[in-house]
């Protein structure tokens, strides 16, 4: 079970530097990802939703198809185990299950339990939790070529103050799975900590030493365990069991890999060419289908699929916060107030004005040329710029990386709205701080919903012909618009949905992020 966790920077993983290439990996990977911690009659726990997506978001960038779950249900987290399982048997590849949460362990099992659950004696577990073992049972009979199992579910007791007599910490798994890791964040029967701030000390230092191209991953679980009993002063001390014939990295030898540290938009390092901006994303190049299918629901006519190639880019990881503007610009014009919410009430004005200060405080060249409402592009200068909207759709649905996380689906990021979202289903009519919903395949958070993003194009209709590094139509007195916000349906948080709005307009619906050149 869960008590107290360790501090982990928001975005370590989502931030990391460079996306692999599509094709490092040699075979399929999938994961089942889910943290809960909204517990409706047992101890809330702050941080196993912010462990699900920092995880998912790492394992996207690492070549996995994952499905992640955060405050589940029993029956939401059996229909998860039965998605992950079919897509196990179909790809017969790398198979990882990650879970973050409460667990317990009755009559030598081990249980993760559900967040909706009323669990009142240890004779109700069997029935009212997922068994650990029905996971690794599905893993066992896809005829994976490697498990990855990662529980870091050995909290204290869920139920205080009651006669429940769940034991503490986990029981090993007795099943018996080929070419595996099975790794508990404590030692069975003993308890892990939760953490203080985003991550607990296990998933801290998972997410920090998984990065390392080329470690095997017995090499990592050691460093793992180090770094665990290094932050909980040796009270907490991961156990491993391995049946590994075979060598494991999440990257690469070839991989370049490395973290920023959080907060989007921050200060490139100087004097080093191939460094990725800290807070940046890195997109490399690649072709996809821009628009959407006919069949797609909510799909408008401007919408018209064709292919598009682009060159390489950095796009910010988050929308610009009203920090960060007001660093730059000293003002902050937002009507919901907050530094780590998104800035809003912005015009494409604004957001041009913006990027060109930043790009002269920093010793870039600005990319615009701004004589009244006349703005022109520099697309060969290195400072900051508004991406373009291609580029903004291709990031979105996670660039080249067509087999990580959810790049085929609708929203960016998730088949799940929730997941990803900040709308008007969930938002409570105001925008939220970025950064807490999942990360695409990117690394990439509040795509969509939260504020509507400002793209440097005069709307127009789509070519129907191939186009390379578009920059949008040639004429028009409208700009565009991606995304979705906090006030939006479901349907305008569609990556492929588009709008326009005229450049001089602003609300507390629209904001914006930035981009470079590599």
């Amino acid at each position: 079970m869960r008590s107290h966790r360790s501090a982990f920077p928001l975005a370590l993983i989502a931030l990391m530097a460079l996306l692999l290439p599509f094709g490092l990996w040699s075979e399929p990977r999938v994961a089942l990802v889910i943290g809960n911690g909204k517990y409706q009659y047992n101890n809330v726990l702050k941080n196993p939703a912010n462990d699900a997506r920092d995880m998912a978001a790492a394992l996207g960038q690492a070549g996995f198809e994952v499905v992640i779950r955060t405050d589940a249900g029993l029956d939401e987290m059996n229909k998860a185990v039965r998605e992950f399982g079919n897509k196990l048997k179909a790809q017969k590849g790398v198979g990882l299950f990650y879970y973050s949460g409460h667990g317990t362990q009755v009559g030598g099992k081990s249980y993760l339990l559900p967040v909706d659950q009323e669990i009142e004696d240890a004779d109700e577990v069997a029935y009212k939790a997922m068994d650990a073992e029905a996971v690794l049972a599905k893993m066992q009979s896809a005829g994976n070529s490697l498990n990855l199992v990662f529980l870091d579910a050995c909290r204290n007791n869920p139920f205080p103050g009651s006669g429940r007599s769940g034991e503490r910490g986990l029981a090993v798994v007795k099943v018996d799975l080929p070419e595996s890791v099975i790794v508990y964040a404590a030692e069975p029967g003993k308890t892990a900590a939760d953490g203080e701030d985003r991550n607990s000390p296990f998933t801290r230092a998972l997410l920090k030493n998984m990065t390392a191209p080329g470690t095997d991953i017995l090499a990592v679980m050691k460093k793992v365990k180090a770094a665990v009993a290094t932050a909980t002063n040796g009270q907490q001390s991961p156990r491993v069991d391995q049946n590994l014939s075979r060598d494991f990295s999440f990257y690469p030898a070839s991989a370049q890999v490395s973290a920023a540290p959080a907060q989007a938009v921050a200060a490139p390092s100087k004097g080093a060419a191939s460094a990725v901006p800290a807070g940046f994303v890195f997109v490399p190049g690649g072709s996809f289908t821009m628009g959407s299918p006919s069949n797609e629901a909510g799909q408008y006519a401007n919408e018209e699929q064709h292919q598009v190639s682009l060159s390489a880019f950095y796009i910010g990881a988050t929308e610009v916060t009203q920090a960060h503007y007001k660093a730059v610009m000293g003002t902050n014009p937002s009507g919901f107030k907050g530094d780590d919410l998104p800035v809003e009430k912005v015009s494409w004005y604004d957001a041009v004005a913006y990027c060109n200060k930043k790009s002269q405080q920093e010793g870039l060249t600005p990319v615009y040329t701004i004589n009244g409402k006349n703005v022109t592009a520099n697309w060969s200068a290195n400072g900051y710029r508004l991406p373009t909207e291609a580029e903004w759709e291709y990031a979105a649905k996670g660039g080249a990386a067509s087999n990580s996380l959810a790049v085929n689906a609708i929203y960016a990021g998730s088949t799940n709205i929730n997941d990803v979202a900040w709308y008007s289903g969930n938002s409570g009519s105001k925008t939220h701080p970025v950064g807490q919903k999942a990360a695409n395949a990117l690394g990439l958070y509040d795509m969509s919903g939260n504020v509507w993003e400002w793209c440097w194009d005069l709307y127009g209709s789509y070519s129907s012909g191939s186009q390379s590094d578009p920059t949008g139509a040639s004429s028009g007195d409208k700009r565009v618009n991606r995304g979705g916000g906090w006030d939006s349906d479901g349907q305008d948080l569609r990556s492929a949905y588009r709008i326009y709005i005229t450049p001089g307009n602003w609300g507390d619906i629209l904001g914006f992020r930035v981009a470079r050149r590599p």
